[in-house]
């Protein structure tokens, strides 16, 4: 049972949507249900502006998942911690 209405994602899927990063973040974005949207949606509150960091509360139970699974990831972090 996946948390999203939308159609399973592929591995392909999150790497064009994410870019090229480990297959153990990968599993996670995977197993979390998320569909398409709810990761695009985490992907650009995590990278976006600080507008877009902001409005993280109004993302999808599935979306805020995807956003602290990429959250922890070291390629997400902030400027300052990388």
């Amino acid at each position: 049972m996946t948390l999203s209405s939308h159609p399973a994602l592929s591995k392909a899927d999150v790497i064009h949507l994410v870019g090229e990063i480990d297959d153990a973040t990968i599993a996670a974005i995977l197993a979390s249900g998320a569909g398409y949207i709810d990761v695009e949606h985490a992907v650009r509150a995590i990278t976006g502006s600080a507008a877009d960091r902001r409005e993280r509360g109004s993302l999808t139970i599935a979306a805020t998942a995807v956003y602290d699974i990429l959250a922890a990831h070291p390629a997400f972090a902030p400027d300052e911690e990388r």
